[in-house]
This record gives structure tokens, sequence and C-alpha cells, in this order.
């Protein structure tokens, strides 16, 4: 090979090797952005925030507790008026009354005709009318009271049950009629309780099932008991609408407060401090929730701590940082 050919040969080759590192060196810088997009993506969401900004944003701090958290099923409790429920009873207690009487007098009559014609044929018959009249009304009331008030009430056979009908009338007890989208099968054993924005939860005895119409179809009604002297400071409506929540016992589980529990994109989250200006924004399961707060996942423990103050001005924080973040990786 003369040197002519021997130059061209080398120009070829370096062009060859020039044309390799320049390919190189773009697939070098495009590489560093793919792989923070993936190391972003498997990131848990959250803000840091300084001592400084945590105090110009008042974070307050709570504990996560632990508690017994089971299935539970919230409806609307109606109050009754306890008025209603004394005229009612007391009418009912008359209509039984006529009723024992008209029922006597059709023995007497009988017995009067049929001895030695000292009542007429027309008198038995005036009084079977009037006692079969009465016993008609009697049921029909009777029926209409074990819909309203339950059949312990309606019927108070027994001196527990008598003394709780008293209690009604003297407003010792108040009467709530609950209604519940589902099924609560063994409604007896169930705790129930009250969510007023007036006082604290209330809770509530089971007394009976009600038979009255519901706006569930699906779901049952139940009556139940608030006595006064549990919670003196608690104070009702007749006809007041309260939310209930009947709850069954169930295991100890992690729960986060309610005051700590934001929304955010359809779902709903809490902000967990990590260290000490590291908040971990985690999603919370709003369906397993009762009074003490909502039912936390195995990303929370008990002893953790919450946000339950200044959670949505973090959330605002890290919503900005975020959208700067993306305004930089652009340019």
């Amino acid at each position: 090979m003369n040197s002519s050919s021997r130059l061209t040969t080398i120009l070829l080759a370096a062009l060859v090797l020039a044309g390799c590192d320049r390919k190189a060196g773009d697939t070098g810088s495009e590489a560093p952005p793919v792989a923070a997009a993936e190391a972003g993506d498997s990131d848990v969401p959250g803000v840091t925030a300084d001592e400084k900004a945590q105090r110009g944003m008042g974070i307050e701090l709570a504990e996560v507790t632990a508690a017994s958290v089971g299935a539970q099923s919230r409806g609307t409790a109606i109050v009754i008026d306890s008025a209603s429920f004394t005229v009612s009873m007391a009418d009912l207690d008359s209509l039984r009354a006529e009723a024992a009487v008209a029922a006597d007098n059709v023995r007497r009559i009988e017995g009067l005709y049929a001895e030695d014609g000292n009542a007429s044929r027309q008198s038995v018959d005036a009084a079977r009318q009037q006692n079969s009249s009465l016993r008609a009304k009697l049921a029909g009331a009777e029926s209409r009271a074990r819909l309203d008030w339950g059949a312990k009430l309606a019927h108070a056979n027994d001196a527990a049950t008598a003394r709780l009908r008293a209690d009604v009338e003297s407003g010792a007890v108040t009467l709530f009629r609950a209604e519940f989208p589902d099924a609560l099968g063994a409604a007896g054993s169930l705790k129930y309780e009250l969510l007023s924005s007036h006082h604290g939860p209330v809770t509530l005895e089971f007394l009976d099932r009600s038979g009255a119409i519901a706006q569930f179809a699906a779901g049952e009604s139940v009556l139940l008991g608030f006595r006064a002297s549990s919670a003196p400071d608690a104070a009702f409506r007749p006809g007041e609408r309260v939310s209930v929540v009947a709850g069954a016992g169930g295991t100890m589980r992690a729960l986060v407060p309610s005051a700590a529990a934001i929304a955010y994109q359809g779902r709903m989250w809490c902000y967990v401090a990590k260290g000490t200006d590291r908040f971990d924004r985690v999603a919370i399961d709003a369906d397993e929730s009762s009074t003490q707060g909502y039912s936390a996942g195995d990303a929370i423990k008990a002893g953790d701590r919450v946000v339950v103050h200044g959670a949505s001005l973090l959330l605002s924080l890290e919503r900005s940082t975020s959208a700067e973040a993306g305004a930089g990786a652009e340019e």
C-alpha cells in the first residue's frame, strides 16, 4: 500500500470514530432526565418545610393512636317527639280499656239472656257489635304502635319496659328512629353513636327494630333511646335529624385524627412527619372511619405524628414546588 492510500485509510477511520463518539455523547446527555423521571415516579409524595416555614403555616402535629375498628354503617337518626309518643300511648291504653269493658259487657248480657231472659236478643247483638268494632280498632292501633314504637314499647308487658315507657313520657329518655342504607344483622348487639356538631359523640341504647317505612328499600330502621343522665349537656329537638353510626367491635388498628384528613384528587390524605422538616402525603381509607378518626394503612403506625393544623397549606406548598420543578425541567 502506497503512502497516499495509507493516508486515505487513516482519515476514513478517524471520521468513523468521530461519528461514534458524537452518538455516544448524545445518548449520555439524554439518559439523566429519563433516570430522574423514573426516580421521581417511585417517590412518596410530600414536601419539605423548615422550622421557620412551619411556624409561618401554623403547623401542629398529633400522635396517631390505636383503637378497635370494626364494621360500621352510617345512617340518619330522627328525634321522636315525646309528647306525640305520650298521646299515642294514652290513646292506646284508653282503647284497650274500652275493649276490655266491651268484652265484659258482652259476657254479662249473654249471661242474662241465657238465664232468665232479662236481656233481649237485640241487646245481645248490640253488645257483640260494639265489642267487635272496638276489637278491630284496637288491633289497628296496636299494629300502628308496633310500627311506630316497636313491639316492646307498644305492649310494655314487663316491669322494665313499663319503666322505660314512663321515662320516655317524663322526658328522661329521648327516642330516636334511626335508618340505615344496609341491613344491620344482629342489630341488638351493635354500638350506636350519634354524631352531632353541638356536642361530642353520644351513645344510644338499642330498644327494638322499627317497622316504619324507611327511605332505604334494602336498609333497616331501628328504635334507639338516649338517657339524659348519661350526657346532661346534650339536648335534641323533636324532628331533628342527626348522623348516627352503628358499629361492631373489631381489631386494633392505627387511627388518624379526623382533623388531619384532607381531600385531594378524589381521595383522602394526611401528612406524616418524617424527621424535623419532611412531610410525606399518605392516603387514608375514608370508608373505614369512626368517631375517633380514619383507619390508617400499613404506611402509618401508632405513634407516628400527623399534621392536624396547616395540612392544606402544606398541600399548596407541595403543589407549587412540583409546578416549579416541572417548569425547570422543561427549560
